[in-house]
């Protein structure tokens, strides 16, 4: 089994990108299995502890549902904060042969100010990583 990790935002459509990528691996409805993520931040949140799961996030549950519409197989997991983190253990956890992130356009000082999940993703694992845009 080829094992895919999708951290997936709050933003469907750069989600949908993301498993649109996901379901041209070559063989992805035989022999990949795809472990869909959001990093849920309770703090500060007005969501109960436990109400706060990633397949409480539409965007999470859109993704899952179109990759089992393509006939590829899923699981939901969790992972820690802070997000980049927590996206890099999860990989080593579930052994991800490649890490599909949603990127998004930021400034070169809107990186600084906010930082970067994808960047810090990208700089901090030898695993492969692929990096998608927006869903059209």
């Amino acid at each position: 089994m080829y094992q895919v990790l999708a951290p997936i935002d709050d933003d469907p459509e750069r989600g949908l990108s993301q498993a649109e990528f996901i379901e041209t691996l070559p063989r992805a409805n035989e022999e990949v299995e795809a472990a869909l993520t959001h990093v849920l931040q309770t703090e500060g949140s007005d969501l109960p502890e436990p109400m706060a799961t990633p397949s409480r996030v539409r965007a999470v549950r859109e993704v899952r549902d179109y990759l089992q519409d393509a006939g590829i197989s899923t699981a939901i997991r969790e992972a820690d904060v802070p997000p980049a983190d927590g996206i890099l253990d999860l990989a080593d956890d579930i052994d991800a042969d490649l890490v599909v992130m949603g990127g998004r356009k930021r400034s070169p000082a809107g990186k600084v100010l906010f930082g970067s999940v994808t960047q810090s993703v990208l700089l901090n694992t030898d695993r492969t990583v692929a990096v998608t845009g927006r869903h059209e």
